[in-house]
């Protein structure tokens, strides 16, 4: 045998047990977090229905059915916020399994969150509004957090390695456009619109999960 094999063997093993409850606690902390993260929501619907805010109802069940609405009701919005859901997940993934891409994906993961949270709650037409921010601004700074994102892509992007990200990209854009430029009483404005979003979402979704699968698929 030769001399270094025991020495080796020595120096490794205690490394190897004293990485396995390094090991247990990281796989510990994401259920950990989804507890607090229930537990925080069941505070909130609590609280609020304590205080008149809403009743359980509202919160709880599906607007379809709480509200008499038709199951179809804004089905093409579900269909967005799952895209953006898909996005931040996929990315989110990547981060944790491979540190060394959240430079890259980090920023990508954070926009699709802010898109979703804004989607689900209507930050920048309805909220953030009534506490004195204008939406322009709102909207500014979504834009200022998707260049950011984008930064490390641009490269890329010009060169045409990306056009599944490219045509993503145009189409979010062109849906912005419609929204600024077209009246939003118009129906035939408000289906352009938001087919060019939804494109855009599917084509965000779809791309960013494929990245992500060829990045964790390579050695």
């Amino acid at each position: 045998m030769h001399p270094d094999l025991p020495d080796r063997t020595r120096t490794s093993r205690p490394a190897r047990r004293e990485a396995q409850p390094d090991r247990r606690l990281r796989a510990q902390t994401a259920p950990i977090v989804a507890g607090m993260v229930a537990a925080l929501v069941a505070v909130i619907v609590y609280l609020g229905a304590l205080r008149g805010s809403w009743s359980f109802g509202e919160v709880l069940r599906d607007p379809a059915a709480e509200f008499g609405h038709p199951i179809y009701a804004g089905f093409v919005s579900y269909l967005g916020i799952a895209g953006w859901l898909i996005a931040a997940t996929v990315t989110a993934l990547a981060v944790a399994v491979r540190p060394g891409t959240a430079r890259r994906l980090g920023p990508v993961c954070l926009l699709s969150v802010v898109l979703l949270l804004d989607d689900v709650l209507l930050l920048h037409d309805a909220v953030l509004p009534r506490f004195g921010i204008p939406e322009m601004v709102v909207l500014a700074a979504i834009a200022a957090l998707a260049v950011a994102a984008m930064r490390p892509f641009l490269p890329d992007l010009r060169a045409g390695r990306l056009p599944g990200l490219l045509c993503a990209l145009l189409l979010l854009v062109a849906s912005l456009g419609v929204d600024t430029l077209l009246p939003s009483g118009d129906g035939a404005a408000l289906f352009v619109e938001d087919m060019l979003k939804f494109a855009g979402i599917a084509l965000w979704a779809g791309f960013w999960a494929q990245h992500v699968t060829w990045l964790l698929r390579a050695r």
